[in-house]
């Protein structure tokens, strides 16, 4: 079984658990797969089966089963929400969140968290959402690349991920979207889920146990900040903010919250009950 995940700070708990891939549940070996392009790439890597289960975006998982994809949220994974900085180039002239109304937007994907974030972000600040133009670049360096070549000028990431490039000067910060839900889902097809219901049960079952070993750890911080090259300070921060799941209970409204946006952005035209969007493993409440 492949698990895919952005390779962020956030999914420490995972690289933890699985380690240089040696953990076996159920005599079923258990790997992790990087995936830089996000919740759109990872999105067609669970439908073409080439991995199994994925920590996807929650606005990217909505939209999705939303719109067809044959998948299920599994468990909530982070349950506060994500911060967006918005970013133009270091050397641009843009310096302030108005001057970015009408510039191309990096996206690594359509479907992506930096496509869907776009249009919130713009609908937040009253702006049209049907004039954005978007220039798909697959992933955070083909973002660095497409400020480099004048392709874009605007690009939507974590801020703790792209903050090492704020700090170079080779982007620019000139604002912040915090995301009005919790950010990240744990999904799986529904018909692996069927098959492996024992192994899923007991992979969370670690999952949740490794999340409490980080929350006591005293070092967390440091060796957060040792492998992804942030700072102790960032990571500090970053970790106050944010808490990872211990259960797989997850709040009807905020599903509900995050489905009535989309709906209301146009980016989906279906209004599934939230329990439609979710596997026999979520708990809604």
């Amino acid at each position: 079984m492949i698990i895919g995940g952005v390779p962020e700070h956030f999914n420490h708990p995972w690289q933890l658990l699985i380690g240089e891939n040696k953990l076996v549940i159920e005599k079923t070996p258990v790997s992790w797969k990087d995936f830089g392009g996000g919740t759109g790439a990872m999105i067609e890597a669970l439908e073409n089966d080439s991995i199994q289960m994925a920590l996807l975006l929650t606005e990217g998982a909505v939209a999705a089963i939303s719109k067809g994809a044959d998948l299920k949220i599994v468990s909530l994974y982070v349950t506060t929400p994500l911060v967006w900085g918005i970013h133009t180039p270091g050397n641009s002239a843009m310096s302030a969140i108005e001057d970015i109304r009408e510039g191309r937007i990096a996206i690594s994907r359509y479907g992506s968290g930096s496509h869907l974030m776009a249009f919130v972000d713009a609908n937040e600040r009253g702006w049209p959402t049907d004039s954005l133009q978007f220039e798909v670049i697959g992933n955070l360096n083909g973002a660095r690349e497409a400020f480099k070549n004048g392709k874009a000028e605007v690009f939507l990431w974590e801020k703790f991920t792209t903050k090492p490039y704020v700090d170079s000067g080779e982007f620019k910060r000139v604002g912040e979207r915090t995301t009005p839900w919790p950010c990240f889902m744990l999904v799986a097809k529904p018909s692996f889920l069927e098959k492996n219901s024992v192994l899923v049960q007991k992979l969370l079952t670690q999952l949740f146990e490794t999340i409490s070993v980080c929350n006591n750890n005293p070092t967390l911080i440091n060796e957060i900040a040792a492998a992804y090259q942030l700072k102790s300070e960032d990571v500090a921060k970053w970790k106050k903010a944010t808490s990872w799941a211990q259960n797989t209970e997850i709040k009807q409204e905020e599903l509900e919250t995050v489905r009535d946006y989309l709906l209301k952005l146009n980016l989906i035209d279906k209004k599934l009950p939230a329990a439609d969007l979710c596997s026999s493993f979520v708990t809604l409440t």
